[in-house]
Parts: C-alpha cells; structure tokens; sequence
C-alpha cells in the first residue's frame, strides 16, 4: 500500500514553495518519513545565499513541523532553477 504525501501548510518561508511529509520504505521494510522541501527558484547570482539562508533557517523549520506533522527521519530539498531539478540532501 502506498501512502499519500501529506502537504504541509501554514509555516511560511520566503524560499520555500511547498513542504510535504512522504514515506519511504526502506531495508527489511522499515519505514521512514521524510519531509520533501521543494525550493523558489534560487537567484543564480545569489543561490550560495539562498541556499545558506535556507540551511540556517532549517532548525527552526524543523521544530514548526515537528510539532505540526510530527518526527521525520530525513529532509530533501528540491530546487528546479535548471532544466533539470537538484536534489540538497540533508
């Protein structure tokens, strides 16, 4: 069974488009959450800022969700500036 991705809402961030919960299984079928960011287009003249920005913002982003949607075991951050998305792994 696949579980639907769960939007979260409500905790804005002036570089982030939209935040969803997933499940992910993983080896001998241990499943684990994992909140999906999916970045605004990061300036190219200025991406290491937002990105930086982004990082050190990430702490308290965690804390708002954690208390909203509850623990997650991993965070990856997509951002699709580029034809082809990236993919920030934290």
């Amino acid at each position: 069974m696949l579980a639907i991705p769960r939007r979260i809402k409500g905790i804005p961030h002036p570089l982030i488009n939209s935040m969803y919960m997933k499940e992910e299984v993983g080896s001998k079928n241990s499943v684990h959450n994992v909140l999906i960011i999916e970045a605004k287009d990061l300036d190219e003249k200025n991406g290491n800022n937002d990105v930086s920005d982004l990082l050190t913002d990430l702490h308290d982003i965690q804390k708002k969700i954690e208390l909203r949607a509850g623990k997650f075991d991993r965070i990856d951050i997509k951002s699709t500036k580029s034809q082809t998305p990236k993919l920030l792994v934290c």
